[in-house]
């Protein structure tokens, strides 16, 4: 049951650092189909482990993750996010990795960062940002915060679940944001800044809302807002704190 944009700003309101409300971090995961669909991808040997997937095998399970991944966010995008199997995509990623032959996700994106893993200057980044402010009408000193609490203006990197460049953008996402090389600078913060103006359209306006969503997922956020995660709660607090020395 969905609940309303008050509501949800309330229960993230309460959950932050410092409202005095201590929650465990532990969230439930629903089970996907896709998830059923890599525990029976293996076969079971004698020994009771999986066997390595073949190459057919394997193109048709990532396949199936892209088409639900683009499913669940397109959703979101719409508001129209019903809690899917693809809503679970990045524990989808996660589990991938473990399957034999596959390895880490950050190994089998499209792109990969520059190898001496040398950042874009601080006066391009910040010339990108105001251009992506005046075209999707975000302020640039919370695309700014954004991207300080996300990567530290490193445009290289790499988070261990796979989220890349700037923004952070995870791979699905980037996808659907039409990004090409998520390493790109202007082509990371543009496509991050589009995604944001949705968030803090979605929640009329309501910034820590939108920084919930950005950081947990929408689907997450508005099926389980009364457990935020101690990662998200810390996320939006360091931003807006962040956010108000830059307005101030």
């Amino acid at each position: 049951m969905k609940v309303s944009t008050g509501e949800l700003l309330e229960r993230v309101i309460q959950n932050l650092p410092g409202s005095g409300n201590t929650m465990s971090g532990e969230k439930s995961q629903a089970r996907s189909s896709f998830s059923e669909l890599l525990d029976a991808a293996g076969d079971k040997g004698q020994s009771g482990g999986k066997a390595p997937l073949d190459r057919e095998k394997l193109a048709i399970l990532l396949e199936i993750m892209r088409v639900q991944m683009n499913y669940s966010v397109m959703n979101s995008l719409a508001g129209n996010d019903d809690g899917g199997p693809a809503s679970n995509s990045l524990a989808w990623m996660n589990r991938m990795q473990d399957l034999p032959g596959i390895g880490p996700v950050e190994s089998r994106i499209g792109r990969t960062p520059p190898a001496d893993r040398q950042s874009v200057p601080r006066g391009e980044i910040n010339a990108i940002i105001e251009k992506a402010s005046r075209q999707y009408g975000v302020d640039s000193s919370l695309i700014e915060s954004v991207i300080r609490a996300e990567s530290g203006f490193d445009s290289s990197c790499t988070s261990p679940k796979g989220a890349m460049g700037l923004m952070q953008l995870m791979p699905g996402t980037a996808q659907d944001l039409g990004v090409q090389n998520p390493y790109d600078a202007q082509e990371n913060i543009m496509a991050g800044t589009r995604y944001l103006k949705t968030l803090l359209d979605r929640y009329h306006g309501n910034t820590p809302l939108a920084l919930a969503a950005y950081n947990w997922g929408m689907g997450n956020l508005e099926r389980n807002s009364d457990n935020l995660p101690e990662e998200t709660r810390n996320y939006i607090s360091k931003i807006m704190k962040d956010y108000g020395r830059a307005d101030g």
